[in-house]
């Protein structure tokens, strides 16, 4: 059985070059908020999807870097040392996603395993001098390349951006523990 399409009353815009350029404003949703377009999570997973995109094209050919690489990488320079779990948890990933990223690290010399001193049965993790090397070398050209992501923001509004942002990620990931806790599931970031 087949669903008729519901019939706006409002007409929709014939789509223009302007229009149906990547990179272009949207017009107005004529649904009034009814269709994906006015979803926040919409716009942030195009963003990501494209910062990710961007990063793939400067990270893999100059570092030989994956992106869950340089995730591990860039959160156990924050960190300083972390267990695996704590580490899988700063990026938003599985344990055994991370474990197989960290393996590849270790074999790189780019990452060390070491005794952790607060739990016999696991290990600590750290940065090899060349890890740290590389983690610089990458946040400079990360750095770079988000200048011209954000060129057309002033200083403040890049200040508000991040901001909010920040509050947006605690809030969903308060939203994605309490959903995955009511559905039995592992929680993967922290809260």
């Amino acid at each position: 059985m087949s669903r008729a399409k519901p019939q706006s009353t409002q007409a929709r815009a014939p789509a223009t070059a302007a229009t149906a350029t990547a990179g272009t404003e949207p017009a107005a949703d004529p649904q009034g908020g009814a269709s994906i377009e006015g979803l926040f999570s919409y716009h942030l997973q195009i963003l990501a999807n494209v910062s990710t995109r961007i990063a793939l094209l400067s990270i893999r050919p100059e570092f030989g870097l994956n992106i869950m690489q340089w995730r591990a990488l860039a959160n156990l320079h924050r960190l300083g040392e972390s267990t695996l779990q704590a580490l899988a948890r700063s990026a938003g990933v599985l344990t055994s996603q991370m474990s197989r990223t960290i393996s590849q690290l270790v074999a790189r010399g780019l990452v060390e395993k070491t005794a952790n001193p607060d739990d016999a049965r696991s290990r600590s993790l750290v940065l090899t001098p060349e890890g740290r090397a590389l983690v610089a070398e990458v946040l400079a050209l990360r750095r770079a390349t988000n200048e011209r992501m954000l060129g057309e923001l002033s200083a403040a509004e890049r200040r508000e951006l991040v901001a909010l942002i920040r509050r947006v990620e605690r809030t969903s990931r308060q939203v994605y523990a309490e959903m995955r806790s009511e559905a039995g599931g592992e929680i993967v970031f922290d809260t």
